[in-house]
């Protein structure tokens, strides 16, 4: 790890391309205005004064559901999922009627109509305002700040995974890591969610890595909790074995173009395949090595084949993966 990133993070990602990583909000600003699909933006909470303020039920007459995530985040932490918004019962608190409304009584009464008015879906879990609230206030604390900076909070579309996808989707939604180095596209694999991660696809969390072949995009490999598994995968994931990625040539041309206009030459790029295309997640600057337990290729072997190369297009690259690979 170290050497990847004494030599392809420092050499290959100038300062403004990993900045410009870091920051989720301005990475979809600037490749959405360059025909790249990415998630919608729905409420960017830049202050702690803003997340007290927000009345996050207002989204219920609009969006039933919405993902809650840190700006500057990593590893899929600090990620909170809505499922959905619902008004909740009229609640009266028997010992709170039939009483003058004193000055406490009416603070009381304002608390209970935040605290009771909606509630929203987290797995299986349903909270109420004050407590979703709370949530994105750790947010605020830095704890999932990549750069250990104050962070920024992002609400978002829910994703839904296209129909040809969801085989991978039934606890949650997968997303695809495509490792692009020199505007090739070099290594590939598919995070999918599980029960016990709750549906967070988190490898690091009994989520599911699956390997795949850049070229033909079929699954060749499978790995969980430090176990990998090539010739057969386990009994209750046997399905997986050799489906191939939908839409693999448009995501690799995406990711490609991506890494043009980005402008740094070794990316993570994370892409879902919804019902509304192929969407760009994030872009990593600094791409954990996971990959590489999850497909059984050496990273630094492949990517010292095509950096002496002198790729003048995203096209090009794509042709150069198809012949290497």
């Amino acid at each position: 790890m170290n050497q990847r990133n004494n030599i392809y993070v420092k050499e290959f990602n100038p300062d403004r391309g990993i900045r410009l990583a870091n920051n989720k909000e301005q990475t979809k600003k600037f490749l959405f205005q360059r025909s790249i699909p990415v998630p919608k933006t729905f409420l960017h909470i830049k202050n702690r004064q803003d997340r007290f303020e927000f009345n996050f039920s207002s989204l219920a007459s609009s969006h039933n559901t919405f993902v809650i995530k840190p700006n500057n985040g990593s590893k899929g932490q600090g990620i909170f999922i809505i499922n959905e918004i619902r008004k909740k019962k009229e609640y009266t608190h028997p010992k709170k009627i039939n009483h003058s409304p004193t000055l406490e009584k009416i603070r009381w009464l304002k608390r209970t109509l935040i605290d009771y008015g909606y509630e929203f879906r987290i797995g299986d879990k349903r909270i109420n305002e004050i407590q979703l609230k709370k949530k994105v206030g750790w947010i605020f604390q830095w704890l999932y700040s990549s750069n250990g900076k104050q962070d920024t909070v992002l609400i978002e579309e829910k994703l839904l995974p296209w129909n040809g996808f969801e085989l991978f989707c039934t606890h949650g939604l997968a997303d695809m890591r495509i490792i692009m180095f020199n505007l090739v596209p070099v290594i590939a694999m598919l995070r999918v969610p599980t029960e016990q991660s709750g549906g967070k696809a988190n490898l690091a969390q009994w989520g599911i890595g699956l390997g795949i072949d850049i070229v033909t995009g079929k699954i060749n490999s499978l790995y969980r909790q430090w176990q990998s598994y090539t010739n057969s995968f386990p009994s209750e994931w046997s399905q997986f074995k050799n489906k191939k990625i939908p839409y693999r040539q448009e995501i690799l041309e995406y990711s490609a173009n991506a890494q043009y206009f980005v402008n740094s030459w070794y990316l993570g790029m994370d892409r879902v395949v919804t019902t509304k295309w192929p969407k760009l997640l994030e872009i990593n600057a600094r791409a954990w090595l996971e990959i590489q337990n999850i497909t059984g290729k050496p990273l630094l072997q492949i990517m010292k084949k095509i950096e002496d190369l002198h790729v003048t297009s995203p096209s090009k690259g794509l042709e150069i993966s198809r012949t290497l690979f």
